[in-house]
């Protein structure tokens, strides 16, 4: 009787139980390469904000002191120095727009850094706000470590019921032995109705949703994007004082694997999803297919399109791409025009590449069904109180653009969109003031860039003087003396290390390169070398002054052109 009783009970505990479960890797990241983090990966965030903890470092992007790849490991270093008025530099990535998931396993292998003051985390934040800003739409933090209390490590998650602010955050803890001297496993398991947290495959939390949870309690179920950084004091890790003589710390991670669980099958289903800007080719129609088939997928741009990645259950930016049926499988390419410089203009991948400015006393902000949209309770008192904007635009001097848009409101309003600089002196280029109101419309405006070519441009749209809700969407800007441009997120066909460098560069290409011409912000050739016919050149740089410049890279593909920094 009792092994009848204790068989009932695997069985409920375990639903799966009698069913084999595969973990299938669909996506990882192994450090098997030198120099910046893979840009078919990782993003940054960039700023001294505080990034609301009061933290003291300023996060840096593309610089090698804080964050390299080096013998195998992803290195993030936190340093003492002064940097754009701020005292400490570190760095913060993330996978949003190149990889965010919702349920399956989730592993980093790290060694922490440690010393009073420092505040390592691997965490997870919602790709797109459905439920409201933080902490409504929910946060997981898979591990943190805090410098004054070296061996234990947390594990915590927030929501608009629970979180620290409130002083009722749901987490756990555990002491490891030295977690700054050796390397563990961190991992999540996230399913529809649970979140348990392993340190090396031993579970030490838990939590379970109640049957009467709403998204207060539980907003885990949409996608999220995985965080990795090394902050410096704030709120916690700053509260017994930083120890100014431990700099630099460094944040070392082994490998990020993510997984989904999928019951071991003979067949699975597939689907590819044709879409507008070029046709997919598949090795096998939709429907069922064979456990452990070979697919192919390769997706043909149509004219006036390039190819850009791979969204679904798998993402990626191999094109032709292959992967093995061993889950239920959707998938799509994403194309975009040629010439078109704005990334996730459609707000697909929710703010991806969009920073903005939404005081909480004036407005709210949230991605919703598409597009980005502004509460606005109260005008501010100038017209860049609040604000989004989307950075690193290459605007060449004498080159034409074309900046188009959606815009309806809840009422009639007025706003500015403008195309200016992404640093002081903050000057505008070009910029109309706009109207808005309930009927939808798509606003078309063109300018010539008059000014000297910036490389760091943005595109801006300022709302304090709005009131009401604005909704915005498929923002697009055209560079319109450029044929084909290499999207800013493929930047595997053309590596170019060590970038900001001192007195050479390397260029490495997938495909020969031909040419490389070298401009300054003036639009001046500074260096030039034709007739190279090789997939990779060493160009020496010494003979340039500090700034930036624009390498044009002409390689049997076409085109590229990239920011070159010289130190």
């Amino acid at each position: 009787m009792r092994a009848i009783i204790f068989i009932s009970l695997c069985l409920l505990l375990h639903p799966l139980y009698a069913q084999k479960i595969n973990k299938v890797l669909i996506w990882s990241e192994e450090f098997d390469y030198s120099g910046l983090p893979n840009p078919k990966k990782w993003d940054y965030d960039v700023g001294g904000s505080g990034f609301g903890n009061n933290e003291l470092q300023y996060y840096t992007k593309e610089r090698l002191e804080n964050v390299r790849v080096d013998n195998g490991k992803l290195i993030i270093e936190a340093r003492k120095e002064n940097y754009s008025g701020k005292k400490f530099t570190s760095a913060r990535i993330k996978t949003l727009g190149n990889g965010d998931w919702k349920y399956g396993r989730f592993e980093v292998r790290a060694k922490l850094p440690t010393g009073r003051g420092i505040w390592p985390a691997i965490w997870f934040l919602p790709s797109e706000s459905v439920y409201g800003n933080w902490p409504s739409s929910g946060e997981i933090d898979l591990m943190e470590n805090v410098g004054y209390d070296p061996n234990q490590i947390f594990f915590t998650t927030h929501t608009e019921r629970y979180n620290h602010e409130t002083g009722e955050g749901r987490g756990g803890s555990t002491d490891l032995v030295a977690p700054y001297n050796n390397f563990y496993t961190y991992a999540l398991e996230w399913y529809a109705d649970s979140l348990r947290f392993y340190v090396d495959d031993v579970l030490y939390y838990s939590l379970d949703k109640k049957p009467t949870d709403t998204y207060r309690e539980w907003p885990f179920d949409q996608k999220m994007h995985l965080i990795l950084n090394n902050a410096v004091g704030g709120d916690w890790a700053g509260s017994q004082g930083i120890d100014s003589t431990i700099f630099p710390q460094k944040f070392e991670v082994d490998f990020v694997k993510v997984y989904q669980f999928s019951a071991e099958k003979s067949e699975y289903d597939l689907l590819v999803q044709q879409v507008t800007g070029g046709t997919l080719i598949a090795s096998y129609p939709n429907g069922k297919v064979s456990a452990n088939a070979n697919v192919t997928l390769e997706a043909v741009p149509a004219a006036g399109y390039d190819f850009i990645k791979w969204e679904g259950t798998y993402q990626d930016l191999d094109n032709p791409f292959q992967f093995n049926m061993a889950i239920n499988t959707t998938i799509k390419a994403v194309f975009r025009k040629k010439g078109e410089m704005i990334q996730n203009g459609e707000f697909d991948a929710g703010f991806y590449k969009w920073y903005t400015t939404v005081p909480s006393n004036l407005a709210s902000s949230v991605i919703n069904q598409g597009e980005i949209v502004f509460n606005v309770s109260k005008s501010g008192a100038n017209s860049w109180d609040i604000q989004f904007s989307q950075d690193g635009l290459l605007i060449e001097k004498g080159h034409s653009y074309t900046l188009t848009f959606d815009v309806w409101a809840s009422q009639q309003t007025t706003f500015i969109a403008s195309i200016g600089m992404s640093k002081d002196p903050w000057n505008v280029y070009s910029g109309e003031t706009q109207t808005a109101g309930p009927t939808k419309k798509t606003i078309t405006y063109t300018f010539t860039m008059s000014g000297d070519t910036d490389p760091e441009a943005r595109v801006i749209f300022d709302l304090g003087k709005a009131l009401g809700s604005l909704h915005f969407d498929n923002v697009s800007l055209i560079n319109n003396d450029v044929l084909s441009t290499l999207n800013p997120q493929v930047k595997s066909k053309v590596s170019i290390y060590p970038n900001p460098s001192a007195d050479q560069i390397l260029f490495e290409s997938e495909a020969r390169i031909r040419s490389i011409t070298i401009y300054n912000q003036s639009g001046k050739i500074v260096l030039e070398q034709k007739n190279i016919l090789d997939y990779k050149i060493e160009i020496a740089t010494a003979g340039l002054s500090k700034g930036v410049y624009i390498a044009e890279i002409e390689t049997a593909e076409g085109v590229i052109k990239e920011k070159v920094i010289k130190e």
